[in-house]
């Protein structure tokens, strides 16, 4: 069955709005909590997301991507997959609060050990809605999704970490602001799909769920090794401050990761899925999203690098200074960490599982040998560690990509040309910017809105530029297809 490229690129749109604004929300989050919050309190939550980030693999045991990637799921489908993610839940929770206090030793954290049985009731509640959000995913509702995130989200974090912040909670603002964003997304999510349940579970539906989701839990186990390897060493090695400040340079560089990553996990795959079985429609996915992340997330994560000292002291304050080195190196490798995204998308979608699994797992084991080796040059030692991970991995999941697609690096290259026409003006506007806020001894914020001015008409140069040299055509393409789709409709 064809995918509608309208589908594809209105679905990428209300993603990517949704994250543009909660992008923009979390900015106004980490301004007011890293003024009311200490790094201690971003440590001790980096800690408790070790352990949960790790067992949450479990949750649904890759249930919801089995039910996304099958060409036809039944009622048993979806029956068996809610009863099993409701008990992989609760008996995750359990696990938690008996696992709390020897956790608390390891990480020679004794708050973990009150906070953890707290933070882990999110398990069991979002496990109500799991085999919910894989129908929306399925059918391509990003419209709703989008909402539902946004709103958990909001509600969540600003009427309760703000409150709990500026009452004197400390990390317990974060946790309570966690469990309350789970509990209104999973309502949500119930409330716009009621799926049928039969009082059974099918052992032919679990077999055929598990026997792919299985492999997607291996490889999200190595991913969380990838993604979170880093965060163990630093909260094993040093101490939690000194955590909280490598998690908010971490999480500052990844917000173009978030904003687009995000769009991609959501769309792509299931897109992909659904066109498996269209060779040159894969091909044609494929390279426009190459494309369409390039030109976003290259051109932002070079103007942010050449910011860095002026965002870290607006976005978090002075005493957040020591951010700054760790954000540089980790905001340099943004685009291949967001690119690779694609490549992962592509083999779960043709049912490369075993592959994905594998690359999985050897980035997860990069990143803690390199994590490691870069340790004894502190955090920032950590970070480029992570960078030259994100690196070899990027490179060797291009490859194996290219193989699946019978195609190569000649057929993409003219795809990443339009983001690094893009980049290389924004980025020397923006030191332009930069230079001439110290040299008048702006704050920071002044420079700040200096480069934000100066940024529509580079970007219009470069844009004329790039249509002359027939770089264009894919921004055009995506434009008119975005446009189309968030237009209201006629009634």
């Amino acid at each position: 069955m064809a995918v509608k490229a309208g589908r594809i690129v209105g679905g990428f749109a209300w993603v990517m709005t949704g994250e543009g604004l909660k992008t923009a929300l979390q900015l106004v989050l980490l301004f007011v909590l890293a003024r009311l919050l200490t790094p201690h309190d971003f440590g001790v939550l980096a800690l408790l997301m070790i352990p949960t980030g790790f067992i949450e693999i479990f949750a649904n045991m890759g249930t919801r991507q089995a039910l996304i990637q099958r060409p036809v799921i039944t009622s048993d489908h979806l029956s068996t997959s809610f009863y099993l993610n409701v008990a992989s839940g609760f008996l995750i929770w359990g696990l938690l609060v008996a696992a709390s206090g020897p956790i608390a030793v390891f990480f020679r954290a004794p708050e973990v050990e009150a906070l953890l049985p707290v933070m882990g009731v999110i398990f069991p509640i979002k496990a109500l809605s799991l085999t919910s959000q894989a129908v929306l995913y399925r059918n391509l509702g990003f419209r709703k999704l989008t909402m539902i995130d946004l709103l958990g989200f909001t509600v969540g974090n600003f009427s309760v970490a703000l409150l709990m912040a500026w009452l004197g909670y400390g990390v317990w603002a974060l946790v309570f602001a966690l469990v309350a964003q789970t509990t209104i997304s999973t309502v949500a999510q119930i409330a716009h799909v009621r799926h049928p349940l039969c009082l059974r579970i099918s052992p032919a539906a679990a077999k055929e769920l598990l026997s792919y989701g299985g492999w997607i839990s291996v490889g999200q186990i190595a991913n969380f090794l990838g993604n979170k390897g880093d965060n163990l060493i630093v909260g094993r090695y040093f101490d939690a401050a000194a955590l909280g400040i490598y998690t908010r340079a971490f999480g500052i560089a990844m917000l173009p990761l978030n904003l687009v990553g995000s769009s991609i996990n959501t769309v792509l795959f299931p897109a992909m899925a659904e066109a498996q079985h269209d060779s040159d429609q894969l091909r044609q996915i494929f390279s426009r999203a190459i494309a369409a992340v390039g030109m976003v997330v290259l051109p932002a994560s070079v103007v942010a690098a050449v910011l860095a000292n002026e965002l870290v002291l607006v976005v978090l304050g002075a005493q957040w200074q020591e951010v700054v080195l760790p954000f540089q190196i980790l905001i340099a490798i943004t685009y291949f960490r967001t690119s690779y995204k694609i490549d992962e998308c592509l083999s779960k979608a043709v049912g490369k599982v075993r592959l994905n699994a594998g690359q999985h797992i050897l980035y997860g084991a990069m990143v803690i040998a390199l994590s490691f080796a870069g340790k004894p040059w502190g955090i920032a030692g950590v970070a480029g560690g992570v960078v030259t991970a994100i690196l070899l991995n990027f490179v060797y999941r291009r490859i194996s990509s290219l193989r699946l697609l019978d195609l190569g690096w000649r057929d993409i290259v003219h795809e990443y040309l339009p983001a690094i026409v893009l980049a290389i003006p924004l980025g020397a506007a923006a030191g332009i910017a930069r230079h001439l806020g110290v040299e008048l001894e702006w704050p920071a914020w002044g420079t700040l809105l200096l480069a934000a001015a100066v940024m529509p008409p580079v970007f219009g140069a470069a844009f004329l530029g790039m249509r002359r040299l027939g770089l264009a055509d894919d921004l055009i393409w995506f434009y008119a297809r975005i446009r189309g789709r968030m237009k209201p409709r006629a009634a």
